[in-house]
Order: structure tokens, then C-alpha cells, then sequence
């Protein structure tokens, strides 16, 4: 509820010093009928790939987003990423809702005053603006078994009440894709960094040939917390990942 949904809970510490996500992997729902829905559209399909990254936009670009899918993808036998032009969203439309992996690098965007209208960015084309609503996702059919948003620079920082988010806008992202059909979703809770966030990416999908979703954010996120001779072992770097939906 309100502010609870942008504490990242496994950066909270126990007296003695030690983030929760040491002793606990963590994930999180946006409410407990989400579920049951959840598991049951989870089919443990994890085979192919379909990445986005770095859409020519009007915003800043994003160039480690690319490597960041470059990365990922070279994990996947079968996958097809679109780079900078020719990451559209008439392509996703068209072939993204057949992968079991989607893997969005890119900008997003938070309406608050209309949250069906918060959106992904693409490369607009004459056949589209460019931007995937939360109302286009909610009307999708997708067979993903999991939905990455990453490097989405969310501007959650701004809300309409005494300066703090509400809450809406991120679970309106997490439930549209659920509502699409798969079960669990990866999002950023605050900007974030882009070299931290390739590392972070190229561990956690490796870790996913072998663990359920949550332990292996767990272990991608203590993998940056432990660099104790890096600035990444600060939560800030590795905190504002979460899972939300089916952890398995």
C-alpha cells in the first residue's frame, strides 16, 4: 500500500548489521488473489528469448542496455533482440508474445494522473507512437514466463501527494503483464545504474538455468552487495530490483 510498494524490503538490516536478503529470498504481490492466478499460468517455460533495448526515443539514450541484451541473449539458443532503430513496437506486438523470456531495456513512463496511459518506449514508427500502455498490455496475450523491465527510468520520485508516489503507476505495469498471462515480473524501483544493471542482468539470467526466480535475484543482488571493494555493494546499485508475482 502506498509508499510500501517502493521499500525495498530486502535491503532492510537487522540489528547486527545483516540485509534481509541474506538470510531470506524476497519477492512480492500485489495482492494475495494475484497469486494463485500466478501459478497457475506458470508453465516453467524458459527457453527463448525476445530483448529490447535502448529505442531511439526522445529521451536519453541507453547504451549499456544494449550490451545488457547482448549479454542475456548469448544465454539463449533461440532469441530475438531489437537494438536502438529497430526496436519498435509494432515488432514486439508482432513476435514478442511468443517467447517465454521479455527482457525490456528501455525507458519507461509513469502517468500518474492516468496510469492505464504509463507506458514502455519504443522507436515510434508511422504505424505507432512508440509507447506500450499499461491499457495495450492489459488487452495482450502473452505465453512469457517472465517479464524483465530493466533500466526503466520510471520517475517515481514524483508524486502527487506531499511529494510521495503513490504506488499505483508500478503495480498497474505488474499487474498488466500478469493479466497478460505471465506470472511473475522483474521492475526497478528508482533509477538505475546502467553498469551496475548489466552485471546485475548478466548474473541473474544465468542463475535462472538453475534456480527459481527469487533465488536467483537473491543471489545476483548479494553477488553485487558483497563486492565490498566496488561503490556496487551499495544498496542503491542492487536494492531496486524486485520480483513480484510467482517466485518459482
Amino acid at each position: 500500500h502506498g509508499m510500501l510498494h517502493y521499500l525495498p524490503f530486502q535491503a532492510l538490516r537487522s540489528p547486527e548489521g545483516k540485509y534481509l536478503i541474506e538470510s531470506y529470498t524476497v519477492s512480492y504481490l500485489p495482492s494475495a488473489s494475484v497469486l494463485k492466478y500466478a501459478r497457475e499460468k506458470n508453465r516453467g517455460n524458459r527457453s527463448d528469448l525476445f530483448a529490447v533495448a535502448n529505442p531511439k526515443t526522445d529521451l536519453s539514450p541507453l547504451p549499456a542496455a544494449e550490451l545488457e541484451a547482448r549479454e542475456v541473449s548469448a544465454l539463449f539458443n533461440r532469441k530475438e533482440v531489437l537494438l536502438g532503430q529497430g526496436a519498435t513496437e509494432t515488432k514486439f506486438k508482432s513476435e514478442g508474445p511468443r517467447y517465454d523470456m521479455l527482457l525490456f531495456s528501455t525507458h519507461g513512463e509513469m502517468i500518474e494522473s492516468a496510469p492505464l496511459e504509463s507506458n514502455l518506449r519504443f522507436t515510434p514508427t508511422p504505424q505507432d507512437d512508440g509507447k506500450l500502455t499499461v491499457s495495450e498490455i492489459f488487452d495482450m496475450e502473452v505465453k512469457a514466463n517472465l517479464v524483465t523491465l530493466s533500466a526503466c527510468e520510471t520517475g517515481l520520485a514524483r508524486g502527487s501527494k506531499g511529494g510521495f508516489p503513490q504506488g499505483d503507476d508500478l503495480v498497474g505495469l505488474s499487474r498488466a503483464f500478469i493479466h497478460a498471462g505471465t506470472p511473475s515480473v522483474v521492475a526497478s524501483l528508482w533509477k538505475v545504474s546502467d553498469e551496475a544493471t548489466v552485471e546485475m542482468m548478466r548474473s541473474f539470467y544465468r542463475n535462472l538455468q538453475t534456480m527459481p526466480k527469487a533465488e536467483a535475484l537473491q543471489q545476483a543482488q548479494l553477488g553485487l552487495a558483497k563486492a565490498s571493494a566496488t561503490t556496487s555493494s551499495h544498496p542503491y546499485f542492487w536494492a531496486p530490483f524486485i520480483l513480484v508475482g510467482d517466485w518459482k
